[in-house]
């Protein structure tokens, strides 16, 4: 069981994070960052909650940063 949990951490932390600017309904700027397993998943993330992404990049942060 614990291997378990332990694998599942690992993927959760293994993750990458994406860095966004977009817009949302308002036409406001935004910017932020998400974590997903792609760019496109990403994408989709932002997508869901309404915001057009006008650029999206993978943000290399360390683990201090994560928690």
């Amino acid at each position: 069981m614990l291997h378990v949990v332990c694998y599942m951490l690992h993927d959760i932390y293994s993750m990458p994070y994406y860095r966004y600017k977009g817009t949302n309904p308002d036409n406001q700027t935004v910017d932020g960052m998400v974590q997903a397993a792609s760019p496109d998943l990403a994408a989709d993330m932002l997508s869901d909650q309404d915001i057009a992404v006008v650029s999206l990049a993978e943000e290399k942060v360390s683990f201090r940063e994560r928690s």
